[in-house]
């Protein structure tokens, strides 16, 4: 059974979804299209400029830093703003998504059509406050999707945040929960997620048993690790997948593969998962079938075995660089050093085991 680890439903990203306000939901999108890899480009010509001014204030990394450069949601993957009279953008979804909605009956179909049983929904502000849109997706489709919990990270240590995770478990029927340490800009880093002030939330995630998926900042993903460390010092029993895994520029370097000593600890000394996804970050650079990451992935292997490695396609944004099929296929056709029960594990058992779910 192949599951997905990572994909997205969500609807218009220009709406409010279930925050309070649209400007709430566009804020977190600008905060990471400010420093999202992918070019920016000029709207009339598609020329890239990434001397572009920033659209944040990089010393001001708080909501204070959000410029005015009416940011908005425009059409074919794009989000757009304009400074100085000149109309530029970014391509964080493929150019296939015209509306900037993606539906469950949409993701749905790919999956079918890629022989793809079930998929993890992850978060992520940008896409909007979705406990009730999952819910729904869930509750009509509950044999094709599960979905996670995201709360507000800046708060996660008052009670209404814990209230809100729970609630979420326990009668929304989401069985994970997302953590964006990126998010903490909404109170200006004041805390890091590893301080004292969130042990009672750690507590609480701990007792709920369940998989706790954590998105890493790619520039500050050594640091970020090593303050997850932390965290599972005192809450050993707590199950870490990471998002997206190891970055590949840390891996990759003067064309050999290096594993950081804090990753290799994590995963060999506690419940953590490397999610293996490369396509949506190398395909902005290399080429269908990935013979790079296919090499980190063996090595990844090699070092671990497979049974903490788990497929993930972040669906539909892995679609401005190759289809979804191919972004499945790189592993399950290309890398020989996999035997079939390697890539069972891999490309679906690992994470129905966290799930649970009837293989």
């Amino acid at each position: 059974m192949i599951v997905d680890n990572h994909a997205h439903v969500f609807p218009y990203l220009g709406g409010k979804s279930e925050y309070s306000s649209e400007e709430i939901q566009l804020m977190y999108a600008q905060k990471m299209i400010s420093s999202h890899f992918e070019h920016t480009r000029r709207l009339e010509d598609y020329s890239i400029v990434d001397n572009a001014e920033p659209i944040w204030d990089l010393k001001r990394p708080g909501p204070e830093g959000k410029r005015d450069v009416n940011f908005r949601v425009g059409q074919f993957g794009r989000y757009e703003w304009t400074f100085e009279g000149i109309d530029y953008f970014k391509q964080y979804m493929p150019v296939t998504l015209q509306d900037m909605t993606a539906s469950p009956e949409y993701l749905i179909a790919q999956m079918n059509y890629a022989g793809v049983k079930k998929a993890i929904l992850q978060r992520g502000h940008i896409y909007g406050k979705l406990e009730q849109y999952y819910h729904r997706a869930i509750s009509r489709f509950p044999d094709r999707f599960i979905g996670l919990a995201q709360i507000d990270e800046s708060m996660a240590f008052t009670d209404e945040q814990i209230s809100e995770m729970h609630r979420s478990v326990h009668e929304l029927g989401l069985s994970g929960l997302y953590f964006e340490p990126g998010a903490l800009f909404v109170s200006d880093f004041k805390y890091d997620f590893d301080d004292e002030i969130f042990e009672s939330f750690w507590k609480e995630v701990d007792s709920l048993a369940i998989p706790l998926y954590v998105q890493t900042d790619r520039s500050e993903f050594l640091d970020q690790m090593e303050r997850w460390r932390n965290i599972l010092e005192k809450h050993p029993s707590i199950i870490v997948v990471v998002a997206l895994g190891l970055p590949e520029q840390l891996a990759l370097k003067d064309g050999q593969v290096h594993i950081p000593g804090v990753v290799r600890q994590l995963v060999k000394e506690y419940m953590v998962f490397l999610e293996v996804g490369y396509p949506i970050s190398m395909g902005k650079d290399k080429d269908y079938p990935y013979p790079e990451a296919q090499e980190l992935l063996k090595h990844l292997f090699d070092e671990f075995g497979p049974d903490k490695l788990i497929w993930g396609s972040d669906i539909p944004n892995v679609q401005r660089y190759c289809t979804y099929i191919q972004s499945l296929n790189y592993i399950r056709n290309y890398c020989d050093f996999l035997t079939d029960s390697d890539k069972e594990m891999i490309l679906g058992n690992n994470v129905a085991n966290l799930f649970k779910i009837d293989i």
